[in-house]
Formats: C-alpha cells, sequence, structure tokens
C-alpha cells in the first residue's frame, strides 16, 4: 500500500494485529470466551458495527478493520472473512483420542498486519506479510496463562497426572507440540518444529558473519520458549542494532488516533465449571480476613487470589506474623478469618510466619469471640512425619484462643494437584448452596453445622492422645533373615549377660511388618489420624509373666502396680 505521507498517516490502514484472530467475550463469572489477547479489539470491532455470531466459541474470527483517508482515518469499515478463505487446521493427537474432544483448532498462516517497513527512508504504514507457523507459537497460544490457558485440560485428555514430580506442564507442552505438528503436516500446510527452525537460522547466521561479518539479532526474540539450552541458537551470542530495511512495530491505530478502547463485550454465560460467585448482601460475615504464611510464594498467589474472589469485603491478605496484632481490639461482629500457609521444612512455619505461634501465646485462652476461622494447610508428602504440620498448629493455636473452626483443615499437597485442592477449598467457602460464607443455618449456640462437625474433628484430635485401644497381635513378618537370627539367639545364650547392645550392632536398622486385628470401636478411633500421626503400642505381658515377675519384686497387689507391671 502506498507509503506514509510527511506529517500524515498512510492514505490506507489496517487495525487488526493480525489479518486472522479469533474474538473474545467476557463471560459472566469473570472468564474469557475465545482468544483473551483479542478482548478489547472485539469490543472495539463491535462499536465500529460488527454483529456478533449468534452462536459464540472459543475460534470465532474476527473481521478487518480498514479505514482509508476519504472515509476518514479514525472511523473503520468492518469487513467479515468468508468461511471459504479462511483455513484452519483441526488439532488431533496422534495418539491419545480424547484431545480431538478439546475443539481445538488455529488458523493456517500468521498474517502480521501492525508493523511497518523502512526502506530507504520512505516509511509504509500498512504492508502485512506473512510466513509459516513454528508449532511453539500455536502452542504458547494454547497454552499461555494469559491466552486460552488448556494445560489442565491437556493434561486430562492426554492421561497426565498434575503433579509437581510429574513435571506435568512441561509434558502438557510436548503433547501439545505434537499434536500441532500431526494436525498440520496430516493436512499438508506448512510448519516447523523450534529445533529445525533454531538450525536452520544458525545456518543462515554463520553465512551472514563470513560474507558481513556482523548479522543483527534479537536472542529473546528467537530462542524458542520450548527446548531451550536443546536448541542451538541458545548458546549463540548474538548482538542487536538497526540496519535497513527494517520492520518495526507501531503504534496501535486507536491509539494514534486517540480513541478509548471500550469495555469489554460480556455474554451471560459461565465457561468455568468451578466458579463461585461471593455475594456480599447474603455473605454471614461482615469483615472477612486473608493471611498468608509463605516461603516459596504459593501460599501468597493463593491468599491473592482468594482475596480477589471476596472483593471489598476482603481485609488482606496479610503476613501470618500479624494475625495476633488483629486481636488487640474485641470484634463486636462476627468475622472469619481465612489462614493459607505452608510448611517448610521438617514442620518448621514459614519465613513470613515465624513470631505468629510466639504471638498467639500473649493471648489468653479463650478470649476470642465472634470470630471464626478456616485452614488451608500446604506441605509435601515427602516430609512424611510432619506433612502440612504448621498447618494444624496454626489451627491449634487459633482454637486455643477461642476462635470457632468453621470447617477441618483443608490439606494440599504440593507432590500433587495445587489447583484441585484449592478449587475444593474454594467451593467449601463460596458454594451457593452450603458455602461457610453464604451457609446461614446454625444451631442454638450460633454455629453452623461446618463449625459443629469442625469442633467434634477439632475435640478429636485433641483427645486422641488420651485414647486406648485394644488390639489382637495376629502376626510378624521377620525382614531379619532366619540365619542371621539363628546367629543373634546362638550369641545370646553364650553371653547371657551381656548387654543386647553388644549384639545389636550386628545387624543394621530394618523394617519388620506386624499384624494387628482391631474391633469396630478401634477402626472408628483410627479414621481420625492424619498424615504424620504417631501410634505408641504398649504390649500388655501374659497372666503368667506378671504373676512371675510379681512374686519376684513380692510386693503388695494393687491395681496400680498391676496395670503398669502388665504393661512393662
Amino acid at each position: 500500500f502506498a507509503p506514509k505521507k510527511d506529517m500524515q498517516s498512510a492514505p490506507v490502514r489496517i487495525w487488526n494485529r493480525q489479518l486472522l484472530g479469533y474474538a473474545a467475550y467476557r463471560c459472566s463469572d469473570g472468564t474469557t470466551l475465545g482468544d483473551p489477547a483479542n478482548l478489547a479489539f472485539t469490543a472495539l470491532c463491535v462499536q465500529f458495527g460488527w454483529e456478533l455470531p449468534e452462536r459464540k466459541s472459543d475460534f470465532d474470527m474476527l473481521p478487518l478493520l480498514i479505514s482509508d483517508e476519504s472515509a476518514g482515518l479514525e472511523s473503520p469499515s468492518v469487513y467479515d472473512l468468508p468461511a471459504d478463505t479462511v483455513l484452519e487446521v483441526t488439532i488431533e493427537h496422534p495418539e491419545y483420542d480424547l484431545f480431538v474432544a478439546l475443539n481445538l483448532r488455529w488458523y493456517a498462516i500468521p498474517a502480521i498486519s501492525n508493523v511497518g517497513v523502512d526502506i530507504g527512508g520512505v516509511y509504509y504504514q500498512t504492508s502485512p506479510f506473512n510466513g509459516w507457523y513454528a508449532i511453539t507459537e500455536i502452542a504458547r497460544n494454547l497454552l499461555d496463562r494469559q491466552r486460552y490457558n488448556i494445560a489442565e485440560a491437556v493434561a486430562i485428555a492426554c492421561d497426565i497426572p498434575q503433579t509437581t514430580l510429574a513435571i506435568w506442564r512441561d509434558d502438557v507442552q510436548l503433547q501439545v507440540h505434537r499434536a500441532i505438528l500431526h494436525s498440520f503436516t496430516k493436512h499438508a500446510i506448512s510448519v516447523v518444529d523450534h529445533h529445525t527452525a533454531s538450525d536452520a537460522f544458525m545456518d543462515f547466521y554463520t553465512d551472514e558473519i563470513k560474507k558481513r561479518k556482523r548479522c543483527p539479532a534479537d536472542w529473546v526474540w528467537l530462542v524458542p520458549p520450548a527446548g531451550g539450552s536443546m536448541t542451538s541458537v541458545f548458546h549463540q551470542e548474538m548482538v542487536n542494532f538497526i540496519v535497513k530495511p527494517q520492520y518495526t512495530p507501531q503504534v496501535a491505530m486507536w491509539e494514534e488516533e486517540g480513541i478509548d478502547l471500550p469495555a469489554p463485550v460480556s455474554i451471560n454465560t459461565c465457561k468455568s465449571t468451578n466458579y463461585f460467585h461471593f455475594k456480599t448482601e447474603s455473605s454471614i460475615y461482615k469483615y472477612i480476613y486473608v493471611f498468608y504464611g509463605s516461603e516459596t510464594g504459593t501460599s501468597l498467589r493463593f491468599a491473592t487470589r482468594l482475596s480477589s474472589d471476596i472483593g471489598d469485603a476482603c481485609i488482606g491478605p496479610a503476613p501470618l506474623d500479624s494475625l495476633p496484632n488483629i486481636f488487640k481490639n474485641p470484634f463486636h461482629c462476627r468475622t472469619l478469618i481465612l489462614v493459607l500457609t505452608s510448611t517448610f521444612g521438617r514442620g518448621n512455619p514459614p519465613s513470613s510466619a515465624k513470631k505468629f505461634i510466639k504471638g498467639m501465646e500473649d493471648i489468653p485462652n479463650k478470649s476470642i469471640v465472634n470470630v471464626d476461622f478456616g485452614v488451608f494447610a500446604l506441605g509435601s508428602s515427602a516430609y512424611i512425619q510432619t506433612f502440612a504440620e504448621f498447618g494444624y498448629k496454626v489451627n491449634e493455636a487459633l482454637v486455643k484462643a477461642g476462635c470457632i473452626p468453621v470447617m477441618k483443615v483443608c490439606v494440599c499437597d504440593e507432590l500433587k494437584s495445587n489447583e484441585k485442592s484449592f478449587s475444593s477449598f474454594r467451593e467449601l467457602l463460596f458454594n451457593d448452596q452450603n458455602g461457610i460464607i453464604h451457609y446461614k443455618m446454625r444451631d442454638s449456640k450460633g454455629h453452623t453445622s461446618h463449625q459443629i462437625e469442625s469442633m467434634i474433628e477439632a475435640s478429636k484430635f485433641a483427645s486422641l492422645h488420651q485414647r486406648k485401644i485394644i488390639i489382637q497381635f495376629q502376626g510378624c513378618a521377620r525382614v531379619v533373615s532366619s540365619q542371621i537370627n539363628d546367629e543373634l539367639h546362638s550369641a545370646l545364650h553364650q553371653n547371657k549377660y551381656e548387654s543386647w547392645g553388644n549384639h545389636s550392632k550386628k545387624i543394621s536398622r530394618s523394617t519388620d511388618l506386624f499384624s494387628f486385628k482391631l474391633d469396630e470401636r478401634g477402626r472408628e478411633h483410627l479414621k481420625d489420624l492424619r498424615p504424620g500421626d504417631h501410634i505408641a503400642l504398649y504390649p500388655s505381658n501374659s497372666e503368667d509373666t506378671f504373676e512371675q515377675v510379681y512374686r519376684m519384686i513380692q510386693h503388695d497387689k494393687s491395681s496400680t502396680l498391676t496395670q503398669t507391671t502388665k504393661q512393662l
């Protein structure tokens, strides 16, 4: 198209970022249907006369916005693209049949239309061009959190466990790359993988250095978003400088014309399957505090998202160390405290919660009234003995101060799906039917059914160490070999008066499997145990052994001594 005139814009301008792109709409649950990168531009198209499709989807093709000087560059015309002029590729996976159920597709070529080209001082503002896609570009469009963000859906379709140990996002990215490459190749449409593109550029780069002794290149743009050091461009140092002719990005047309972007197009659809809306008018709490204990930032991120869900009614998020300070003044109305905290190392508090326990010790027992609370405890089950332990300590400290738990401690294992655990926590809080924040069914003392259940659970945990459960020994599977056992027995018989410690060193630590039988009451008690709890076994002596020992010590038979000796 004609170049830019002195002190004027070019006679024809294209407003689109790319000639092809998908529309985006703001759903009633706050999510986005379509490509979020085009949320504002979709609203702009509607403002200039584009009619929205009757049936909206994630992949509605945007029209072209084109203006010219005859009609006024500030008033673009809308041109719908006929369906038969746009080539799109349905994305399927060569191995996972469920992948096609995601209904993914993408247009065949990237046609760039928002850059200009400077040739010898003549600047062409309207100079659209296209190449072909690298698979990483399409994958980013589908996977980036600020774009379609389909990583979790792909994980389900490809049967990828969403755990930290599985490095599941990397696996998801790989499967999406495979699906794109397979789908484009199947339809004979040009596409390139990032390794091939990297090698091709290095061939060009090496040739340019030989011929011209220089080659301008931007390392940030050239290194692909996947593969990293596995690609050759990653290891090449580059210098970026200007050489003309040159393509340069341009100011968006609406900014150049001083046009404010309209609000996103809203549609009455809920895209999210786990969306919960906080209704201030139906909340039973006037104030909701959110506190976090975080070492690596995960708890803080969840606390920030939770605060955003609650909105103006939320106070926080704030570090857990500051929580005891809010108890300096009495609460005259019902208040909810939500704590999201991790456990650092072997049961230790994270850096933002190291002063919490000490601060709570200064608060008199049962002195706090009108305060409910819930705890979301993050931890790693790799630390089996202290898994999420600090979260339980927070729970106990708040109960001791007089706060009422509205739920059992919600546990999140970082080796499993953090998002799934957080979604369950949010559902417990915000569910319209019986969410804790909205739930008004209370007993005569004002406690919700959630609170009653939680208090029962808390009392179970508090008294568990005082309970005695009778179990019956059934058998033992010994890890130590019979040969070593025989040797030890022989050594003990030969040296009857030597300490067992002299012989126990002959074997290393071992694990033996003991089997016990529990009655129904005992099984119910053990259901209250949580990961990391310990069970102490106190074996009873037989009546004959007890009578023999008793006669040896020649002591009056008392009930106290009887029970004590039986447990020796």
